[in-house]
């Protein structure tokens, strides 16, 4: 096709900067974050919300889950430029979440627990 007036064709070169979103980490198409779930929740199972690029997904945890465990989001992570059908994963980071403050019942709860456990 022709350029304007007659000209040679030209090229079109566009510049995209792609910003982060707050909460996420990406790495290539996969994306990471964190989720804080109560220690409860990581003592006895249960689920916990996980935020993605969609919306947000309920996701079961299970028993004895530790912080730093990662559960993978199949599908979650940043869809391919060159193949939309290809998508990463996102993987949520448990963090969990231990209480400032107890109260008088819930401390010798844990206190039981802790020597019943030892």
């Amino acid at each position: 096709m022709p350029g304007i007036n007659g000209g040679e064709a030209g090229s079109l070169l566009l510049e995209v900067t792609v910003h982060d979103k707050p909460g996420f980490e990406r790495k290539g198409m996969d994306l990471y974050t964190t989720v804080e779930i109560p220690f409860e929740t990581a003592a006895l199972g249960g689920e916990a919300i996980v935020p993605t690029l969609t919306g947000k997904v309920s996701c079961k945890i299970k028993e004895g889950t530790q912080s730093g465990t990662k559960i993978r989001l199949k599908g979650k992570g940043i869809v391919s430029m060159k193949n939309p059908s290809q998508k990463g994963d996102e993987y949520a980071v448990i963090q969990i979440r231990v209480p400032k403050h107890l109260s008088p019942d819930a401390k010798q709860k844990l206190s039981e627990y802790a020597k019943a456990a030892s």
